[in-house]
């Protein structure tokens, strides 16, 4: 029988968030598939590791790497897994986080199909995943041919109460500031909801003035405050077993990789606090609802002036004056950011994606794809991957 590898979980279980939660679930269900993992969740294995000079009680280590941590692993020639986006030895260690350039893509994506125009962004100063957060948000933006206004303020900043006035402070100085209506996305679902109440104090309205969109998906103050709130869920679960993995091959000698292992989010959850389609004319929302809710089918742009009763040229100019696009530039769109989250999020073939995305066929769907994005599905696959 071969010696069991005992594995410090490093995870901080005493933040009240459930993506803390979700990575010591994924570890544990990759733990719970092999007979060579023992684990032991010790939220201080850098400290423990210092008090045994000789012998460690642990023989690798996965979780939120501190320096502390990783020079007390190398000393013990230990091999070590980071989970933790903004940890300050994350260029040192392999590590396994969250692709939030990705994360920041989708949330623009889904504030401009809502037909907003006007956009702001809301994270953390001298974080790095709130840099690539609102890289991600500000290009997508950009190819569309918008820019955002943005807010970083500091991530202790319900701390104390002197940092939460002047968070307040900060909230309240950039909200009238904004044009009506905007879309607006919060890196973090808990600050989000601090600025959904700020909007509520100057006289906004969720979602019809102000469109807000989080990220982590916090489902406790998501799903059960009003007004509810639109959040991408980032796939902890989904990271902490991968990190796992990661792991049992460093462990078994396998080379660590070059680069971290970013992984894409999982989906987005439509709620409250994004449902409005925000253009002046009625018959224009009524068009862009209709298409967001039914362009995974085989919709056509009479399809579309058919189910808001007006003749098609008559639609095309209002969509055009007011969206500055065509409908079916804006079928094409929304189908094509379907397809790239499905190709990022499953393994299934490319005619399946076509056909649940609303394209005839496999090979008008690939000429569509490389058209607009420069490269076939398989490799924009490949490189997000």
């Amino acid at each position: 029988m071969s010696k069991k590898q005992r594995v410090a979980i490093v995870i901080d279980l005493d933040w009240p968030f459930k993506f803390v939660y979700e990575y010591l679930v994924g570890i544990s269900r990759f733990a719970s598939g092999t007979e060579d993992w023992q684990c032991r969740i010790d939220p201080h294995a850098g400290e423990t590791l210092a008090r045994c000079p000789k012998q460690p009680p642990y023989d690798a280590i996965i979780g939120d790497v501190s320096k502390r941590l990783l020079e007390q692993a190398r000393r013990h020639q230990l091999p070590v897994v980071n989970v933790w986006k903004n940890s300050p030895v994350f260029a040192q260690t392999p590590s396994v986080v969250s692709d939030e350039h990705q994360v920041g893509a989708m949330a623009a994506e889904h504030l401009i199909a809502r037909g907003l125009r006007t956009f702001g962004y809301l994270g953390f100063r001298r974080r790095r995943d709130t840099r690539h957060q609102r890289d991600g948000f500000d290009a997508a933006l950009a190819r569309s041919g918008f820019k955002s206004s943005t807010l970083l303020v500091s991530y202790q900043a319900v701390a104390t109460y002197q940092s939460w006035s002047k968070f307040r402070r900060q909230l309240d100085d950039w909200v009238p500031t904004w044009k009506p209506p905007i879309g607006v996305f919060v890196g973090h679902d808990l600050t989000c909801r601090y600025l959904a109440e700020a909007t509520l104090t100057h006289g906004l309205n969720v979602p019809n003035d102000v469109a807000l969109i989080a990220a982590h998906n916090e489902t406790a103050f998501n799903e059960n405050i009003t007004p509810t709130l639109s959040s991408i869920d980032l796939g902890h679960e989904r990271i902490g077993y991968r990190a796992a993995e990661l792991l049992d091959g460093l462990i078994k000698g396998q080379r660590p990789p070059e680069a971290p292992l970013y992984i894409p989010p999982t989906k987005l959850i439509v709620r409250q606090s994004t449902d409005v389609f925000a253009v002046d004319d009625p018959i224009v929302s009524l068009a862009l609802r209709f298409i967001s809710e039914h362009s995974h089918e085989a919709i056509r742009v009479d399809d579309v002036a058919e189910h808001v009763a007006v003749s098609r040229r008559s639609l095309e100019r209002k969509f055009q004056d007011v969206i500055g696009r065509s409908i079916a530039d804006e079928i094409t769109r929304l189908r094509l950011e379907r397809i790239k989250r499905r190709l990022i999020e499953s393994d299934d073939s490319i005619q399946i994606l076509a056909l649940e995305s609303g394209f005839v066929d496999s090979t008008k769907m690939c000429r569509v794809f490389r058209r607009e994005m420069g490269v076939s599905p398989g490799e924009y696959r490949n490189s997000k991957r």
